[in-house]
């Protein structure tokens, strides 16, 4: 956002699909937005992945 790249070149560099570009760069404006006026925020942020491991045999036998 500091550099101002467009959206295709931001998911180009971050290896990321378009779509999920576009909802993280929300979701860090939002933050941004509710940060403001609170602190200083300073050096690299980062995000991490988190994965949910989800079973859905049991409600897909239930649906067929």
């Amino acid at each position: 956002m500091i550099h101002e790249f467009s959206l295709r070149k931001t998911a180009s560099i971050c290896s990321l699909s378009l779509p999920t570009t576009f909802y993280w760069r929300h979701k860090v404006l939002d933050a941004i937005k509710k940060f403001v006026g609170r602190g200083v925020v300073e050096g690299i942020i980062e995000a991490d992945e988190t994965f949910f491991l989800v079973v859905l045999k049991k409600i897909i036998r239930r649906v067929i």
